[in-house]
């Protein structure tokens, strides 16, 4: 899980679209 949250936080970040909601997601999950 941990390495699919980064990869899809880096996607989104890339894309420029939410970065909002991969963020809090990734923190959730730590």
């Amino acid at each position: 899980y941990s390495v699919v949250g980064r990869m899809y936080c880096v996607s989104v970040d890339g894309v420029g679209g939410t970065s909002v909601l991969p963020r809090i997601i990734r923190g959730f999950r730590q």
